[in-house]
């Protein structure tokens, strides 16, 4: 397991914690969370295929058709991938997406330059709802996510929520989450109306300033094909690709 997917496995295994709102599936090197009734987070992590045994995807498929693990799968490109990709689709599966894994040492990061954003680490319940409310808005289609699994991240000193304000706006937002010697970078947001601006460059940079200065040395995302040019501005470098697939039908929307 490389060490973006432990980043990954290891925030997944914090909002574990949140028991009383999700549902947690780990077995085989199947890592899921799926929140009761929420869109998010509802993603299963693959994080070991050193033996390919079609007996792991088929406990899978079983624990999805009982709502107990997530029906979005997540895994990084191998030479495994068409194995994989063959099997996933014989049990109603589809690819949606694919994230561009991305990585950065923070010895030598760029300066920060932005003048109108202003960047602040979320820390009371006003900038969390304004916080979510971007995410909702960028990311999920306006749905509302539980706040508790927030509130209950935001109590462990390895994660920060940054929330960017252009005129006293919240326009922007990145959560990062230290992990050993790595921060990972997720939930990257920027409102529609504020893109182009070099907002999304902004706070992601911040993030990895902030983590360079608690002696952290590499820096790692997942990146949308959109992303990638922006990622690669700040000084990030491509490393391999995930893959994510859905299992088809409005029932595991």
């Amino acid at each position: 397991m490389n060490w973006m997917t432990q980043n990954h496995k290891a925030l997944f295994e914090l909002l574990a914690k949140s028991k009383d709102l999700m549902k947690v599936y780990d077995r085989d090197g199947f890592y899921s969370v799926l929140a009761n009734n929420n869109v998010y987070p509802k993603l299963t992590l693959v994080y070991d295929f050193e033996v390919f045994q079609e007996q792991s995807f088929d406990n899978y498929f079983q624990a999805v058709e009982k709502q107990e693990a997530s029906p979005y799968i997540i895994f990084q490109v191998d030479e495994k991938t068409s194995l994989i990709d063959s099997l996933l689709k014989k049990n109603g599966f589809r690819a949606i997406e694919e994230w561009t894994s991305m990585s950065i040492p923070l010895d030598n990061l760029p300066k920060e330059t932005s003048e109108n954003l202003r960047i602040v680490k979320v820390e009371n319940d006003g900038q969390l709802q304004q916080w979510l409310k971007v995410v909702e808005q960028t990311m999920f289609n306006n749905t509302p996510i539980e706040t508790g699994i927030f509130e209950q991240l935001m109590t462990d000193e390895n994660i920060n929520l940054w929330l960017g304000y252009f005129d006293n706006q919240p326009v922007c937002t990145v959560l990062s989450y230290v992990h050993s010697y790595s921060v990972g970078l997720y939930m990257i947001s920027t409102l529609n109306d504020f893109r182009g601006k070099g907002f999304g460059q902004e706070i992601t940079l911040k993030a990895l300033l902030d983590a360079s200065s608690k002696g952290v040395s590499q820096g790692a995302l997942q990146a949308t094909r959109l992303g990638v040019n922006m990622y690669r501005k700040i000084g990030f470098q491509e490393n391999g690709k995930f893959q994510i697939y859905w299992k088809v039908g409005k029932q595991y929307m």
